[in-house]
Formats: C-alpha cells, structure tokens, sequence
C-alpha cells in the first residue's frame, strides 16, 4: 500500500487519483481549494487527517472519502461514493449527496448546508465517539435493511444551532446501551420523521429534541423510545409492539390527523400531547400516568388507562377495550364512552 501526503497549501481544478486498493491520498495540512471539475477516482482512499479542505462548485469523489481529523467543507454541490466521518469536522455551505455507504463514527457536522444518503445509498450512525449535529442538516432517503443508528456508553448525540436529521427511509436503531440526543439550547433542533424509524433492541432511545413525525412510523419494537422535546406532526403513527415501550414524557406533541397502534404500550408521563384531526388505528394501549393527553376530535381507542395527570379534550373518545381510571382528572368539553365492546373500571 502507498500513501502520498499533501502537506502544502494549493488552489486545484484537476483529477486526483488515489490509486489502488489500499493505497491513501492524505491531506494532512494546511487549505487546499477543490474546485468545480474537480474528480477524485481511483480504488484507494481519500483522508483529511489535517487541515482544511474546501470542495468548491460542482465535485465528483468516485472513491471512499475519510474524514479522520482536520475540516472538510462542501462549499458547492459534491457527489460521492462513500463517506465515513470518524472525527474532525464535516460541512461547509453546499450540498453533498451520497450514493454509497455513509458512516458517521464521531466528530462534528458544521454549517448551513446538508448531507443527503441517497435511495441508492446505505446510513449508519456508529457508536465509537460522541457527535454533534451544529446547524447541519443529514438526510436519509436510503430504505436499505442495513440502515443503523447505533448508541454507545458515553458517547451521545447533540444538536445545535437549528440542526435537522430527516429520514425519509428506513432507520434502525439498534443500540444495547441507552442513547440520548441531546438538545444544547441554541435555535430549534429537530429530528424528522417521514419514512419508518424503529427501535429493535432492549436499550432506550430518547428524543431531547423536537419530533416531527410527518406521514411516517416510529415503532418500538422492543425496548423504550423516549420523547421529551416536543414536536409538530401530521399524518404520523406512532406504535409500539412487542415488548416495546414509546413515551411521551416532555414537551408539547400535537399529532394531527396521526395515530396510535400495536401490541405494546404507549405511556404519556408528562408534557402534553394534543390529537387533533382524525385520529387513524388507535388499537394501541394507552397509558396515562401524569401530564395531559388530549383527544380534540373524534376517536377510536382500544385500551386506555389513567393513573394520574389530566385526560380530555373537546373530542369524543370511543374506548373498545378495557377503560380504567385509577387517578387524575377528566376535563374538557369532550366526553368518553365505553362503547358495549369494551369494559369499565374505576
């Protein structure tokens, strides 16, 4: 294997060959300028180790690029194969589209502009280091099976800065250790939601940003997905199945025109959260252990129970399964019935 190392400043508008398998193009130094008609190719890799490299215009990078130190920005409109991040700063202003397998290992996202894993493309947040998302936004278009989000002891998310993680795909978070996204104060933070989203392992995911679940799925599978940022959504579901947990548990959710559903249990344990619109497959289970769940227009519940906090809303509430109020308070101009399906229990 042969490394050639770029330690020198420059301004470049020509091709750059990485050579074999194996073999490394290595920037470790200084600030170069990629500019527009630029093609990295080859079968080796490119790394920033160091330094600032700035791909300026319309780039092409047909081979893996690694960001293992220094800054990388994407200042134009940037097409790659494959991209891992395990440390150092990713970003810049531009556009940059991956069609490839994309891996985010730690380090920093920075800037105004947007990464975007293609439908062609694989997603992976990894476990090694801790990361930020600073007013970047990463999207997901990617549905392939392989699509993970894993968490780490220590090693946690935060966002920053208006930061926005969409998925429009498929996205699984697959951890055995709990992982938080941590909101640290500046701008809205959100994640998006309009593909599916599941949690299949045993370790809980909380949401501290805002959640806006728009026509997709968030379902936990097993384990316990925990929102306690708020959020805005439309058309979104919400399940839990198995031994799964979803929980509502800060903030203020309005889910318009969404639903609840699956064999598992849905809890609001603080916060608010307002259903408004039609509400769609509510065969879920109910749990209402403090804070205020609202029902604003017609619905359909199949289990529903109230340990404490405030139920109501100006809607009616159709329960099919089994009602029990243990605590807490029925309020509004709405009303509940136990429908002649279901039992009643106080």
């Amino acid at each position: 294997a042969v490394t050639l190392t770029v330690s020198s400043a420059g301004t470049h508008t020509g091709d750059w060959d990485t050579g074999g398998v194996g073999d490394v193009l290595e920037f470790n130094t200084s600030i170069n300028d990629i500019n527009s008609g630029s093609l990295v190719g080859g079968a080796g890799m490119m790394q920033s180790s160091s330094g600032t490299q700035n791909f300026n215009g319309i780039t092409t990078i047909s081979t893996l690029l690694n960001v293992s130190g220094g800054i990388v920005n994407v200042n134009g409109t940037s097409t790659l194969n494959d991209l891992t991040i395990d440390s150092g700063t990713f970003g810049g202003t531009g556009t940059a589209t991956v069609n490839g397998i994309y891996t985010w290992n730690g380090g920093t996202l920075l800037g105004s502009g947007s990464t975007t894993v293609s439908n062609l493309g694989q997603f992976h947040i990894g476990a090694t280091t801790t990361k930020t998302l600073d007013g970047y936004s990463l999207v997901n278009d990617s549905s392939n099976a392989a699509n993970q989000w894993v968490g780490a002891i220590g090693h946690g998310t935060s966002f920053n800065n208006n930061a926005t993680l969409t998925n429009n795909g498929l996205l699984d978070i697959a951890n055995t250790v709990a992982l938080t996204i941590s909101d640290l104060g500046v701008g809205t933070n959100r994640i998006v939601n309009t593909g599916t989203l599941t949690v299949n392992n045993t370790a809980n995911f909380t949401a501290g940003v805002g959640f806006d679940n728009n026509g997709g799925t968030l379902d936990a599978q097993a384990g316990t997905i925990i929102l306690t940022g708020g959020g805005n959504s439309t058309g979104g579901q919400y399940n839990a199945n198995g031994t799964g947990l979803l929980r509502f548990d800060g903030g203020s959710h309005t889910i318009t025109n969404g639903g609840f559903d699956g064999t598992g249990l849905i809890e609001v344990a603080s916060g608010t959260v307002t259903m408004t619109g039609i509400t769609t497959g509510t065969s879920g289970h109910l749990l209402l252990t403090n804070g205020t769940l609202n029902f604003d227009q017609a619905a359909s519940i199949n289990d529903l129970a109230i340990n404490n906090g405030t139920f109501g809303g100006t809607g009616a509430a159709t329960v099919n399964g089994i009602f029990t109020w243990n605590g807490g308070t029925l309020l509004g101009s709405g009303s509940t019935t136990v429908s002649n399906l279901g039992q009643f229990h106080i």
